[in-house]
């Protein structure tokens, strides 16, 4: 039996934490990305840019969620070179992780 996510409507997300304290949010399965400076908002843009991609027609195929990868198919080291054309170090490493994210939008009070 495969491993299948436990909601169909939340995408996976890579999250990478910056020297500066901010966060990189990369949506695996759009090549999309968004961020913010505090893990909380980082995660709540990411559900904004999903809002935003989920309805266009060139992503009607992720609709199905066979169609999209899981966490454990993708290499972060290898998202961030594609999205970045950079290298993780192993500091860098430390604090990535994955969530799965669903499209809706977010209000964050400042």
């Amino acid at each position: 039996m495969g491993k299948h996510i436990k909601n169909k409507n939340s995408f996976l997300f890579l999250f990478y934490p910056e020297s500066s304290g901010a966060y990189s949010a990369f949506a695996v399965d759009f090549g999309q990305a968004t961020s913010g400076n505090t893990k909380y908002k980082a995660e709540r843009m990411a559900g904004d840019l999903l809002n935003i991609l989920v309805d266009l027609e060139e992503y009607t195929y992720l609709k199905d969620d066979k169609n999209r990868k899981k966490h454990w198919e993708v290499d972060p080291d290898e998202l961030y070179y594609e999205f970045t054309g950079d290298s993780l170090s192993e500091e860098d490493r430390k604090g990535v992780y994955y969530k799965y994210i669903y499209p809706r939008a977010y209000y964050i009070k400042e």
